[in-house]
């Protein structure tokens, strides 16, 4: 089975398109899904947008402003010195503690970066299967 992981950017330009084109985005992925469970042949299935791709171009004219803040993904660095300045080599002790400061304050935003970022795949993702759960009720009762 193929596995999707998005990059960074990906993530990044997700969060700050508009609702609008995502929603666009969420539709051809139902009409995909639905097209897969019935009996309809692919090249006789009608989408919901045939130009799909001219669909999401004149959604992201209409609604460029409305792109949201994109979302800080990686969070700012700390730049608060971990040691004092020394001049010569280091002790052990000294390379220890610096490895342990620099482990924990990276650890702390990676914590802040995952926790940010699940969230709002969560909430992408919630708003997704809410739609299809709608869509495939509406196919349901239509078909009886």
């Amino acid at each position: 089975m193929a596995t999707f992981s998005p990059t960074l950017q990906f993530s990044k330009r997700w969060l700050a398109t508009p609702n609008a084109v995502k929603q666009a985005f969420h539709q051809e992925l139902d009409d995909i899904i639905h097209m897969l469970g019935s009996d309809i042949a692919a090249k006789d299935y009608q989408f919901t947008n045939n130009d799909f791709g001219g669909a999401v171009s004149e959604l992201l004219s209409t609604h460029q402003g409305e792109s949201k803040e994109p979302v800080r993904l990686v969070h700012s660095i700390d730049t608060t010195p971990l040691i004092q300045e020394t001049h010569g080599e280091f002790s052990p002790e000294e390379l220890s503690d610096v490895e342990a400061r620099i482990s924990a304050k990276l650890s702390a935003q990676l914590d802040d970066f995952l926790g940010e970022h699940m969230a709002r795949l969560s909430d992408d993702l919630k708003a997704w299967v809410s739609t299809a759960v709608k869509n495939e009720l509406a196919d349901y009762k239509s078909n009886q």
